[in-house]
């Protein structure tokens, strides 16, 4: 074999270990020649020195087919000695989603262990108790959220951002490479647009909510489709989906929604002519931080069976054992969201009030830009929250945020049953200059809080009270 620098020899075999025992001298030659070399093997190796030549080492991991209880865990895993390329895997993963459940690494784990599990073991390690037949647990979520948002299909997925991932590249074709971006995206989203690796034909085109007359200019037959988000993060802006819907409607260009922060009791974007609804479950669906997977909601019957063929292709389904989770969170969802809702407006307003607060963004209040849009079309606004102070400086900031809280919890999630806070811009947009922070109207020591569902608000009262007392000072 000869090869040129940049070549990649991919071997699929039996018995590689023993082929990499009697061929070393021959992988040798090849790391010379800067060749990476990938192994795809049914299982994972088992030597102690990593093999000089070797670049890559692919294996998927799954649960014996003997075993009822714990059949359909499965997963993949990736070896490396290439710490770059390792570490660019990582942040390609984290864009297009393909996360592996932490239930299922707990259960390979045992099987590692050479442990036998059963499914009272497997119950404890998941953290369930009585684990359903799992058609019929992914047929139950699905059927009460297409219920929820009217739509006819329902695919569970990973992740929220493998959800994305699937319905922008399901759309996306040779002959149509534009995107419409409408308002600003989750940061993760807004990457994956960007990324220069599998999205780099991508042509986004972004629209500010006030350019929404320029829309039916922009549209081409190059468009594969529009996408915005309900409620955008962390600025709380509601595009007007009926006005977007009719436009894209008329054109025949696919209307993609993220509805995450609206959640399906706030509002049911099929109603105003979108095609395609994604929520992340790990979010207000779930409210218990120990869950991920995402979920896409289709309108129509023909698109859904593309979906369902692109996801099946991908393996880009949900963990059996998420998806039981899932649906006993899902039990009090709207009892919970009505909280959400109520702690978010009133935490709103106090902000709103207060000396030490130059700037709050949320639709509750008449003095946001999307006021009219909340009211048109929502029926509560969430518990996303952001605002900035009037000491601008990142002094001001820390002075806030630095010191503890007693019954806030600081993370960059949201959704969850207990009330969060993080200063979002400096998470997510760490290294974007202020021109392209300005561009994206984004102030780079705005706070975001994502007010939780508790039932006694006054202790979150009081966390922030003291908070912005400190930032006055």
């Amino acid at each position: 074999m000869s090869a040129k620098q940049g070549d990649v020899l991919l071997l699929e075999m039996k018995d590689p270990e023993t082929f990499l025992r009697k061929e070393s001298e021959w992988f040798g030659n090849l790391k010379r020649l800067r060749v990476p070399v990938i192994i795809f093997a049914a299982c994972p190796p088992d030597f102690e020195v990593w093999p000089g030549g070797l670049t890559y080492w692919v294996s998927n991991i799954k649960t014996p087919d003997s075993s009822s209880d714990i059949s359909g865990i499965e997963g993949g895993v990736i070896l490396s000695s290439a710490d770059r390329q390792i570490a660019e895997l990582t942040e390609i993963r984290k864009r297009s989603g393909p996360i592996l459940s932490a239930r299922n690494a707990a259960v390979f784990l045992e099987f590692f262990r050479e442990n036998k599990i059963d499914l009272k073991h497997i119950s404890v390690l998941s953290g369930i108790e009585n684990r359903q037949n799992v058609s019929s647990t992914e047929s139950l979520i699905s059927q009460r959220l297409c219920e929820w948002e009217h739509a006819s299909s329902g695919f569970l997925f990973p992740s929220g951002m493998s959800a994305i991932f699937a319905v922008l590249n399901l759309l996306r074709k040779k002959e149509k490479p534009q995107v419409i971006v409408i308002g600003l995206l989750y940061s993760e989203s807004y990457t994956l647009l960007m990324d220069s690796g599998l999205s780099s034909n991508w042509e986004a085109i972004f629209l500010g909510l006030a350019e929404l007359d320029r829309l039916p200019e922009i549209l081409s037959d190059k468009t594969a489709m529009i996408i915005t988000e309900t409620i955008t993060n962390p600025l709380g802006e509601v595009p007007d989906l009926e006005k977007i819907g009719n436009i894209a409607n008329s054109f025949g260009v696919p209307f993609v929604v993220d509805s995450t922060l609206a959640s399906p009791a706030n509002c049911q974007p099929m109603d105003y002519g979108v095609d395609y609804v994604i929520h992340s479950t790990t979010k207000y669906l779930s409210g218990s931080n120990d869950h991920g997977g995402g979920v896409v909601l289709v309108k129509s019957n023909e698109d859904a069976l593309a979906l369902e063929n692109f996801q099946k292709y991908w393996g880009l389904t949900i963990s059996p054992l998420e998806s039981v989770v899932l649906l006993e969170c899902m039990q009090d969802f709207e009892e919970r969201m009505e909280r959400f809702n109520t702690n978010g407006t009133t935490i709103a307003k106090l902000l709103s009030e207060h000396s030490a607060v130059a700037h709050v963004y949320h639709a509750s209040l008449p003095s946001h830009s999307s006021f009219s849009n909340a009211k048109k079309l929502l029926s509560g606004i969430g518990g996303v929250v952001s605002f900035t102070l009037k000491d601008e400086s990142e002094e001001g900031l820390q002075n806030f945020h630095d010191k503890d809280f007693s019954a806030i919890l600081k993370s960059p999630s949201l959704g969850s049953n207990q009330t969060l806070i993080c200063p979002y811009p400096m998470l997510t947009h760490y290294f974007d200059t202020d021109q392209e922070l300005e561009e994206i109207k984004l102030p780079r020591h705005l706070i975001r809080i994502a007010a939780g569902c508790e039932k006694d608000l006054a202790p979150i009262i009081r966390d922030l009270n003291s908070a912005l007392l400190r930032a006055i000072r």
